[in-house]
C-alpha cells in the first residue's frame, strides 16, 4: 500500500515537471493574435485629396462683357458704332479635366454658352453723342440677345488639398450671334436756328460668325463626399469675330427708305464670367 502512494506521487512530480517544461518551452513572442484595425476616414480622405484625378462638372453664373462687345472699324456709313452694347448675362458651361498619368498637369475641355442683353440706354447714349446737331429720342424698341458658345480645349495644372485649386489655359472656337434690333426713333435736325423732326424706323438682321477664341481660368474645389465635390471658377475669353449684315432704315415722315445698306463689323469679345457649380471625379 505504501509503495502504491509513493508511486503516486511520484507521477504526479514527474507530470508536473513534464508539464512546466512544455510550457517553458513555448515562444510566446511567436502568438499573433489576430485584431482589426479601422482605418481613419479622415486620413482616407486627406489621401483622396492628395491622388491625382480627372473630373467633369456642371457650372452657371454671371457673364461680363468688359467692352460691352465694343464693335470697331464699322463700314457704313453716318451710322455709329453698332456694338458696345452689350450688358451683364448669364453664363452655362461643362468642364472636365483629364489628368496625364498619375501627375498633376491634364487635358482640359470648356463648352461654354453665353448670352448677354441689349443695353438700350447705352445705345441711345451712344446715338446723341454721334453727331452734335442731332438729337434722338426713343419711341419703341425690341431687341434680341448677343450670345456665344465657345468650345475650347486645353491643359491645366492641379494644386491639391483641403480646398485644391485648378489652374487652366484653353483655345478654341467661338461661335457668336449678333442681336437683332428694330427701333423707332424721333430724329431732330438742327439748322438755320430751326429744329426739324424726322421718324426713323431701323431695322439690323442678326448674324452669325465664328472665330478663334482664346482664354484662362483659375477654380477652387472642395469636396462634400468621396466623389461629389463644389467648385467656383473664374474665366476669361478673347477673341475677335468679323460679321456682315444689313441695316434697313425708313424715314416715315417723308416716306423715304434707303433700302437694305451692307454693313460690316469687327466686333471684339473681352468676356468675364464668374461661376459655381458642383463636379464629380472618376
Amino acid at each position: 500500500m505504501r509503495k502504491l502512494v509513493f508511486a503516486g506521487i511520484w507521477l504526479i512530480i514527474f507530470a508536473g515537471k513534464s508539464f512546466t517544461q512544455v510550457v517553458g518551452s513555448m515562444d510566446t513572442t511567436k502568438l499573433v493574435v489576430p485584431i482589426s484595425v479601422q482605418d481613419n476616414p479622415s486620413e482616407d480622405t486627406a489621401k483622396h485629396k492628395k491622388k491625382a484625378t480627372g473630373y467633369v462638372s456642371v457650372n452657371a453664373g454671371l457673364g461680363v462683357p468688359l467692352n460691352g462687345c465694343s464693335t470697331i472699324n464699322v463700314t457704313y456709313p453716318n451710322h455709329p458704332e453698332l456694338g458696345s452694347f452689350g450688358a451683364y448675362g448669364g453664363n452655362l458651361n461643362i468642364m472636365f479635366c483629364v489628368p496625364i498619368g498619375h501627375t498633376h498637369f491634364g487635358i482640359t475641355g470648356l463648352f461654354s454658352r453665353n448670352s448677354q442683353s441689349f443695353d438700350i440706354n447705352q445705345y441711345t447714349q451712344k446715338m446723341n453723342r454721334y453727331i452734335d446737331s442731332y438729337t434722338f429720342s426713343l419711341d419703341s424698341s425690341s431687341f434680341t440677345n448677343y450670345k456665344e458658345t465657345f468650345l475650347m480645349a486645353g491643359l491645366f495644372f492641379t494644386i491639391p488639398g483641403n480646398v485644391t485649386w485648378d489652374f487652366r489655359v484653353f483655345a478654341g472656337d467661338n461661335l457668336c450671334t449678333l442681336p437683332e434690333f428694330s427701333v423707332k426713333e424721333t430724329v431732330t435736325v438742327f439748322s438755320d436756328n430751326k429744329a426739324h423732326s424726322h421718324y426713323v424706323s431701323s431695322t439690323l438682321q442678326s448674324v452669325n460668325s465664328s472665330t478663334i477664341a482664346y482664354g484662362l481660368g483659375i477654380s477652387m474645389r472642395v469636396f462634400l463626399f468621396q466623389h461629389i465635390f463644389a467648385m467656383l471658377n473664374i474665366d476669361y475669353i478673347y477673341s475677335m469675330a468679323n460679321f456682315m449684315s444689313y441695316l434697313d432704315n425708313y424715314n416715315l415722315y417723308i416716306g423715304n427708305t434707303t433700302g437694305l445698306n451692307q454693313c460690316k463689323f469687327n466686333v471684339t469679345y473681352n468676356l468675364l464670367s464668374f461661376t459655381g457649380g458642383i463636379g464629380y471625379k472618376f
